[in-house]
């Protein structure tokens, strides 16, 4: 029989659990994760010495206490970030539903999470992974693996979006897939005539099977695929891969947004195909991708010759890192082949006034006789550059224009 004690703590957490699912509206994944972070840090309170656990506004030490004992087991700081942001939830749902006077947790500071690059493939690697004879036989499971992963390369989407793919959210006529990402939203994501191909081949030997699932990946019974099948599905296939650090689905997803930014797509529009909430989570991707290829571009003997325009950096009191330049030089050069008369690039990098866009930029473009030039502000020194390039291209066009004229 359970004690008084025992049935509070779980009515408090049945409780917690509806609000983050359906006020907060957190995945399935989260819920779960924030669950198993607060059973775990009350059980660890209960065996600390204290008889029961009852919150309360003074349970400061005790998140401490919890925090530094995640830590000592050698958790990366990412996992005790996410089981800080679980107590801080927790905590504040006791609040607004006044069981506590005061939040706890309000002053608890994270550690600093250790930066790392995102994984990705290269194009050939890719291709190498594609041409494995297990992914090219003609039976059903053979085509659905291999289309799981073209989906995840060409799209970009995630494992937990894949997994939740019907067959009315993959609209063939349009070459669209309509996705239902975090937070419940809804995204469309395009996809080409390759991936058009694949799942007009995939869904004709789905339908041989006569099933009746509504979801679009299935098993040979029938039954949805889950996100643990299809992780390791790619799991396996990036296993031959020598050297690769991670070998989860999340680098399928990584390489679609490096082979975007590197053919020049904009910063924005990235964003929105990964269904990312914020900008500095697409701006990560910037500095795998440019890192890249500065180091291939400047294998070449005589690399540092073949830039057609000149840039110079005046950072003024910031740093400017060797990416971000990476990254204004290849725009710069794509730009520059819309007027073949520019001589050099000015770029003046430097922080403004405004705290909800506080990094300016601002690029002068020198050729015989005009210039053209454009400031902006953002969030990111690498947005600020993608608008400043949007104006000085309808600046070039204008100038053309009238030149016709």
């Amino acid at each position: 029989m359970k004690s008084p004690e025992e049935e509070k703590r779980e009515e408090w957490t049945k409780r917690f659990e509806s609000y983050i699912r359906y006020e907060r509206n957190f995945s399935d994944y989260t819920v779960a994760y924030y669950l198993d972070d607060v059973n775990e840090y009350i059980e660890g309170v209960v065996a600390s010495g204290h008889v029961q656990f009852v919150p309360s506004s003074n349970d400061r030490s005790l998140i401490r206490n919890f925090v530094s004992a995640q830590m000592d087991k050698g958790l990366k700081a990412s996992s005790v970030q996410r089981k800080i942001s679980s107590l801080k939830s927790f905590y504040r749902y006791l609040y607004k539903e006044q069981l506590i006077l005061s939040n706890p947790s309000r002053t608890i500071k994270a550690p600093k999470a250790e930066k790392v690059l995102p994984a990705f493939l290269t194009s050939k690697e890719i291709e190498e992974i594609l041409h494995d004879p297990r992914l090219n036989r003609k039976n059903f499971e053979s085509k659905r693996d291999r289309l799981i992963l073209e989906v995840l390369y060409q799209t970009g989407i995630r494992r937990a979006e894949v997994a939740d793919l019907t067959l009315s959210r993959v609209d063939q006529q349009r070459k669209q897939l309509k996705v239902l990402g975090k937070g419940n939203k809804e995204r469309i994501v395009p996809y080409g005539e390759g991936l058009y191909a694949r799942i007009e081949e995939y869904l004709s030997l789905r339908k041989e099977k006569t099933c009746n699932s509504d979801n679009f990946f299935v098993t040979l019974e029938g039954k949805a695929m889950s996100p643990e099948e299809i992780y390791a599905i790619v799991h396996h296939s990036l296993s031959k891969v020598p050297g690769l650090v991670r070998r989860g689905p999340h680098v399928l997803r990584h390489s679609f947004a490096t082979e975007l930014l590197n053919n020049g797509a904009d910063l924005p529009a990235v964003k929105e195909l990964l269904g990312h909430s914020s900008l500095s989570t697409t701006v990560k991707y910037t500095h795998t991708s440019f890192e890249q290829l500065k180091k291939i571009y400047n294998a070449h003997p005589r690399a540092r010759q073949t830039t057609a325009m000149e840039v110079r950096f005046q950072p003024v009191n910031v740093s400017v890192s060797e990416t971000l330049e990476g990254f204004i030089q290849k725009k710069l050069e794509r730009l520059s082949r819309f007027d073949d008369k520019i001589l050099h690039a000015e770029v003046v990098l430097k922080e403004g006034s405004n705290p909800d866009k506080d990094k300016v930029v601002s690029i002068r473009l020198a050729r015989p006789g005009y210039d053209f030039f454009a400031e902006k502000d953002a969030k990111s020194y690498e947005e600020a550059t993608d608008l400043c390039i949007d104006a000085l291209k309808k600046q070039i066009e204008r100038n053309k224009e009238e030149h016709r004229k």
